[in-house]
């Protein structure tokens, strides 16, 4: 009662890999992972649902896609629109580039808006 109360429940969401849940009070958390990616270069990538108003924050990481001990990458948020953000991929080695053939990384995201 106290939830209904206060207007925080959830009120629908798809609990897949990339997936999203809805509140009451407007908020939606989204999460996922998106295509691989390993050039060190900008890309925008779609949410699994648009944030009818706008996405306050994107918090991207990464989980590699075999095991490899010289993947110096990660990834940078640069810009956010209600329906995708724009993902910089950076290597943080030059090692990084003789072995980007082997890898197989994706960006993973933690989305938040309303």
């Amino acid at each position: 009662e106290q939830i209904k109360a206060a207007n925080t429940g959830i009120v629908a969401s798809n609990l897949q890999q990339n997936g999203w849940i809805k509140f009451a009070n407007g908020i939606i958390l989204q999460w996922g992972s998106w295509g691989e990616s390993v050039q060190e270069k900008s890309q925008w990538f779609t949410f699994p649902l648009a944030f009818p108003s706008r996405c306050f924050k994107a918090i991207v990481g990464t989980s590699l896609l075999q095991e490899h001990i010289n993947a110096d990458l990660g990834y940078q948020v640069i810009a956010l629109e209600r329906t995708r953000a724009k993902i910089m991929t950076q290597h943080f080695s030059t090692h990084i580039l003789n072995v980007l053939g082997q890898i197989k990384a994706a960006p993973e995201f933690i989305a938040i808006g309303i």
